[in-house]
């Protein structure tokens, strides 16, 4: 009986969890690379963690929804994405007004989940084909 990994039974908790790794791998190495590595690193992690607190305010709103009547479920969904838009624009206006973080940087960060979740896809993918040419 083979055991399965706790933290690959929940999506959200994988792709979060190997975010977190990501980001952090992310800017070691850019604080390794670049002479002047303050703001830019500063400003991926913020992006980054901005990014992740908003995919799990998109998970609870979605749980919210199917529990939700039917008539109230597209006026919440569009409070809530406007809500999570409305979160990236400020943090986006404050590090691009800010000289202590990248703006740039900052919106790299925002696309982190999106990578981990594509990621996830085509891992998943190779591993299906890898079991099929086994014969599993």
């Amino acid at each position: 009986m083979k055991m399965m990994d706790p933290i690959s039974e929940d999506p959200v908790k994988r792709i979060t969890s190997r975010g977190l790794v990501v980001a952090g791998v992310i800017s070691i190495i850019l604080s390794l690379v670049l002479p002047n590595p303050n703001p830019i690193v500063k400003g991926f992690l913020i992006g980054a963690i901005i990014n992740l607190l908003n995919f799990r305010l998109m998970t609870l709103s979605l749980i919210r929804t199917t529990s939700m009547p039917q008539s109230r479920v597209q006026g919440y969904a569009m409070g809530q994405y406007m809500i999570r838009y409305t979160i990236y624009g400020i943090v986006l206006y404050f590090a691009f007004r800010s000289p202590s973080t990248n703006g740039i940087a900052t919106a790299c960060g925002y696309f982190l989940v999106k990578s981990m979740i594509l990621a996830d896809v085509v891992l998943q993918s190779l591993q299906g084909k890898t079991r099929k040419k086994g014969g599993r």
